[in-house]
């Protein structure tokens, strides 16, 4: 008898997906007119994409996991913190690499100040990566966050191969 061909390899995909949730933070007796998430979304979206990752707004994915994304947040001291578990479940469902959470806290009376907390978390290996960054930073934070996480997924690629 003929035996079947074996199963063509998977093709590796050429980039992998990063998906942005919405910023989520507070604002202390900021004058927060001098501070729009959409534009800080738009370029962490570029950052993840010039690290050669495919930076995608959650928004583009179709977010269809019965959460809202501030459920992927508790409350920790006044700061909030992800839920890992959450973060990785609702990940697998959207089929996505990885996850990028910012919380923010805006502060300022004259200027607004806005300090960042970065999360970036690989989905199929169960890690996070976080930064730390204020107002302008925030561009190279995510620089560094997603060169590592591209890095480290290539390297583990390589590895298995």
């Amino acid at each position: 008898p003929a035996t079947s061909p074996a199963p063509a390899p998977d093709k590796p995909r050429e980039r992998d997906t990063v998906a942005l949730l919405p910023l989520m933070g507070r604002n202390f007796s900021c004058n927060d007119h001098e501070f729009s998430a959409d534009d800080v979304v738009q370029d962490l979206r570029y950052e993840l994409t010039a690290a050669g990752l495919m930076g995608t707004v959650y928004r583009y994915l179709g977010w269809n996991v019965n959460v809202s994304p501030d459920a992927l947040w508790r409350p920790d001291g006044l700061r909030r913190s992800p839920v890992p578990e959450l973060v990785y479940e609702h990940g697998r469902m959207l089929e996505v690499d990885g996850m990028l959470l910012v919380w923010y806290e805006l502060a300022g009376i004259q200027t607004c100040r806005a300090d960042f907390e970065l999360y970036l978390y690989d989905i199929e290996r169960e890690t996070v990566h976080r930064a730390s960054a204020t107002d302008g930073a925030v561009v190279s934070a995510v620089r560094s966050l997603a060169t590592r996480f591209a890095a480290e997924r290539s390297l583990a690629g390589g590895v298995s191969n």
